[in-house]
């Protein structure tokens, strides 16, 4: 039997048992049937008996099968089989150690209403090609959200799942076809100013398929119950999808589909989206010119705390680090001419730029802001991000993780003028936030800028990225994020500057479609860096310590083996 959905795309349902197609006993429990399914290779099976594991498998459509006995009830409640080679439950990126999704909005709004309230918590979750997201989504989510306050129900957070490429572009002929890098980059830039609605990519950039709708449930009640219990989640859906609700009974929330739709927009009528979706919609292929990309190159600076562990000392230290700064190099640059982008990527000594900054200096007393530049005072400062999430804007400011307050540093500086020591100056927020830390005692005369002494000014290049942000575990490296309260009692950490942590989009002007990519590149180049190297995650900075402690590694753990965890992960949603 072959179902089509209104969307055009079609799919196959068996007839008869699926107890007798799966070869199982109707007597097994769900969980029992997982177990059996642990190890099987679903995608070498044929088509009727891979359906019947897949729907008895999981849970939800477990139980309406044993209810219904109806394949056809399956279709109508949303089920159709992925074609994985597993249970997508048993994908590893499924889990919280692999924390591709943002709850910073869900704790800080948990933190409002404090720990002791006696009212009924949900976090909702819709899915969808969201080809492009437009009003009328973000208004369904509203709608949901009004309906169980009514109830006297505290909402906490609003996800959007966008679905997988390899469903949206089916959908209506594949006149839908918007990559998933797009579409999540388009949900990013709606939810930007909202308090609660946020992104969740997993299902539409870590997994190698489209997957049932009951997967992604599950995968949020299964987070949310790693990180707080009592919080009960409900999937919000238009009225088009009204037989959901068999498959979760009582947790669906169905609401009316409005005349809105993604199809409007992708034909130019583009009145219902947010002005930031539809800039981004138009210019999906933006010409960004041909300006340097720029890599500040901190040689052995941001690791040498690895010379005396790494067999073969300094000398095989700086070999990898060398060929790990020529691979990331060369797969930036490969990865412009792929996106027809025109940026040449150089790397800048920052060796050369101390030294030219030194004689500017001439000895006079200095307050760094730059980790790596040796002075009479510093003042060590951080922007602090939302770990996986859009990382548009910074959260907070505040030091560095192992350092003192910001207005403890500033206090210890005695008085006299200074020279303030910057490596750049993108927006001029660290300096002027340092500028206002300082006491009235502290004069600064000049601020020197590190990034001034090489052969490029700010308007003259794309972006620069720091080296050591790419090196796992370095010194002062990657970036900075809150990891929220409640989720553990770890706030400032350091996250590896790769996905599925760290958005290169927006902290390295990455272009989406590259993203993982790229961040497949990183994440090997650091495995051969640490091959056999015996550094630990022990050995390594301790923001970074502090993350590796939020996903549960131990700090024996080879740094090596946590790189080749996630390297192998992305690989997973090739397919």
């Amino acid at each position: 039997m072959v179902d089509t959905y209104a969307c055009g795309i079609q799919v196959e349902r068996p007839e008869g048992s699926l107890w007798a197609l799966a070869d199982l006993s109707p007597d097994l429990s769900c969980q029992e049937i997982k177990r059996f399914a642990r190890g099987k290779r679903f995608d070498e099976m044929p088509s009727k008996e891979r359906y019947a594991w897949k729907a008895l498998g999981d849970d939800h459509y477990h139980r309406l099968y044993r209810k219904t006995h109806s394949t056809k009830a399956l279709f109508d409640a949303g089920f159709f089989d992925d074609g994985l080679p597993q249970l997508a439950s048993d994908y590893p990126s499924s889990i919280s150690t692999f924390a591709c999704t943002s709850f910073q909005k869900v704790a800080d709004n948990l933190a409002k209403i404090g720990s002791t309230t006696l009212a009924k918590l949900a976090v909702l979750v819709t899915t969808g090609g969201m080809a492009p997201i437009h009003n009328g989504h973000i208004a369904m989510m509203e709608e949901a959200r009004r309906r169980l306050q009514s109830q006297g129900v505290i909402v906490l957070g609003g996800f959007f799942a966008p679905g997988h490429d390899s469903y949206v572009g089916q959908k209506y002929g594949g006149t839908a076809a918007i990559s998933a890098a797009h579409r999540c980059a388009m949900v990013e830039l709606a939810v930007k100013d909202s308090d609660w609605l946020e992104l969740d990519p997993w299902a539409a950039r870590y997994m190698p398929a489209e997957v049932n709708f009951t997967d992604v449930y599950e995968r949020m009640v299964r987070l949310l119950t790693n990180h707080a219990h009592g919080i009960d989640v409900y999937y919000v859906c238009g009225s088009d999808n009204a037989g959901f609700a068999d498959a979760i009974p009582g947790q669906v929330i169905t609401i009316e589909r409005t005349a809105i739709s993604s199809k409007m927009a992708r034909e130019g009528e583009h009145s219902h989206l947010d002005p930031l979706v539809r800039d981004y919609l138009v210019n999906l292929n933006p010409d960004t010119g041909n300006l340097p990309y720029l890599i500040r190159n901190e040689e052995d600076e941001a690791i040498h705390q690895w010379r005396d562990i790494m067999p073969g000392g300094q000398e095989e230290l700086t070999r990898r680090r060398i060929q790990l700064q020529s691979t990331i190099r060369l797969g930036i640059a490969q990865m412009f001419k792929n996106c027809g982008q025109d940026h040449k990527v150089h790397l800048l000594p920052l060796s050369e730029q101390r030294a030219k900054a030194e004689k500017v200096i001439a000895g006079r007393p200095t307050i760094s802001l730059d980790p790596f530049f040796e002075s009479t005072h510093a003042i060590h400062s951080t922007r602090y991000f939302t770990l996986a999430g859009a990382q548009l804007a910074p959260l907070f400011r505040a030091e560095r993780s192992g350092f003192r307050p910001l207005e403890e540093q500033a206090e210890d500086i005695p008085q006299g003028s200074y020279v303030l020591v910057e490596d750049d100056s993108v927006t001029g927020g660290t300096i002027m936030s340092a500028l206002a830390l300082l006491p009235r005692r502290v004069n600064v005369e000049e601020v020197v800028l590190l990034s001034d002494f090489a052969d490029y000014k700010d308007d003259s290049y794309y972006d620069v990225v720091d080296l050591r942000d790419f090196i796992v575990g370095s010194y002062c490296g990657g970036l900075s994020v809150n990891v929220p309260d409640g989720w553990r009692n770890i706030h400032k950490a350091r996250a590896p500057y790769v996905a599925p942590f760290v958005s290169l989009r927006s902290r390295a002007k990455i272009p989406a479609e590259a993203e993982m990519e790229i961040s497949r590149i990183i994440w090997q180049a650091n495995v051969r860096f640490f091959k056999d190297s015996g550094i630990t995650i022990e050995h390594c900075d301790l923001g970074f310590r502090r993350f590796t402690l939020h996903l549960d590694w131990t700090r024996d753990t080879p740094v090596e083996d946590f790189c080749r965890y996630y390297a192998e992960r992305l690989m997973e949603n090739l397919g």
